[in-house]
C-alpha cells in the first residue's frame, strides 16, 4: 500500500466525523500490532480498562465498528483490519522519518562562536583542536579573537575566555586557571647587572593595559621597539631585539625564552570562561567547555 494514499483513511474524518485523535491512533496502532488488550496496555504504561474505553472512543470518532466483542476476546472487524493495515503504514513511516531525523542531526554540524583572547587562542586552544575534532566531528570552532570585547548578553556569541570577569548580564561564569605574566629574555640575550633593560614596548598607552603597568615599575629600563600585536613580540624576542612581556604559558612553548627574576616585575591574572545562559545547555557546548577544562586543568 502506498502510504500517500490515504483517502479511505481521510473519509473517515471528513463530514460528520471529527478531526483525528492522534493519541488514540496511537494506542490503536499498538493494539493492532499486538493484537493483545494486556500486552498492548502494559507497552502503552496504562491499565486495561483505559485502553478500552480509548477503543472505544476512536470507534465513536470514527463513526463505525472496529471490533467485534465475544467471550473469547475481541476481534477486528472488516473496517478495523483494513485501518489495522494502514497503521502499519503509518508506523514504518514514522520509523523511518525518526531515522532519517537522527542522520540529519548526526551530519549537520553544531557551531561553537567563541570570542577569545588571541594568545590563548594560539598557544592553548588551537595546538589541542585537532583532538577535540576526533572526538567531536560535528562541531565546528567559530573564534574572533580580536581585541573588541564582545557583549555576549546582546550578541550571538555562543561563549568567551577572558583575563577579566564580567560583573553583569544573563551569563556563567567559570574560573579555567591563571597565568603569570612576566618580563622575558633569549637565553642568548645578555643580562649585566647595572645595564639599562631593552624592552619591547606597545602602542597601546593606556595606564590600565598591564605591560605598561609592569613597566613602569622597572627602574632602570629603554623601549628599543613598540609594537602593535603579540606576535611581533614573539620575532623581536626571536632576533634578540629585546625583552618582553608574555604569560607562562606562552614562555613554555619556548625554551629558549627565560623568565626575568625582578621583584614584583609580574602580575597572577586569572582566565574566565563566560557562557551565555541561552547557550550553556546545547550538548556541543557543553563538549567544548569539558574540553577547555582537561586543557587548563594539565596547564596548572
Amino acid at each position: 500500500m502506498n502510504l500517500f494514499n490515504l483517502s479511505w483513511v481521510e473519509g473517515m474524518f471528513e463530514k460528520d466525523n471529527k478531526s483525528i485523535n492522534w493519541d488514540l491512533l496511537h494506542n490503536y496502532m499498538v493494539f493492532s500490532k499486538y493484537g493483545k488488550m494486556r500486552k498492548s496496555a502494559n507497552i502503552l504504561n496504562i491499565s486495561v480498562s483505559t485502553l478500552s474505553r480509548r477503543m472505544e472512543k476512536l470507534e465513536s470518532d470514527l463513526n463505525m465498528t472496529l471490533f467485534r466483542r465475544h467471550t473469547n476476546g475481541i476481534a477486528f472487524t472488516e473496517e478495523g483490519y483494513r485501518l489495522a493495515e494502514y497503521c502499519k503504514i503509518l508506523d514504518g513511516s514514522i520509523a523511518e522519518i525518526s531515522q532519517a531525523m537522527r542522520l540529519t542531526e548526526h551530519n549537520i554540524r553544531k557551531v561553537v562562536r567563541c570570542s577569545i583572547v588571541a594568545d590563548i587562542a594560539r598557544y592553548l586552544i588551537i595546538p589541542h583542536l585537532n583532538n577535540f575534532y576526533k572526538d567531536n566531528p560535528n562541531i565546528l570552532m567559530e573564534m574572533d579573537t580580536s581585541m573588541a570585547l564582545v557583549d555576549l548578553a546582546n550578541e550571538d556569541w555562543d561563549l568567551a575566555i577572558r583575563f577579566s570577569r564580567p560583573e553583569k548580564g544573563a551569563l556563567i561564569v567559570k574560573r579555567l586557571g591563571s597565568t603569570r605574566i612576566g618580563l622575558y629574555r633569549h637565553q642568548d640575550m645578555p643580562l649585566n647587572s647595572g645595564d639599562s633593560i631593552p624592552y619591547i614596548g606597545w602602542h597601546n598607552k593606556e595606564s590600565t593595559f598591564l605591560p605598561n603597568q609592569l613597566t613602569q615599575k622597572i627602574e632602570n629600563c629603554t623601549e628599543v621597539l613598540r609594537v602593535s600585536d603579540f606576535a611581533e613580540v614573539i620575532l623581536a624576542m626571536e632576533d634578540k631585539v629585546g625583552m618582553g612581556f608574555m604569560p607562562d604559558y606562552v614562555a613554555k612553548q619556548f625554551s629558549h625564552f627565560i623568565y626575568v627574576d625582578l621583584p614584583g616585575i609580574y602580575r597572577d591574572v586569572d582566565i574566565w570562561l563566560v557562557v551565555r545562559e541561552a547557550s550553556a545547555k546545547a550538548p556541543h557546548i557543553k563538549r567544548f567547555i569539558s574540553f577547555l577544562s582537561d586543557i587548563f586543568s594539565e596547564f596548572e
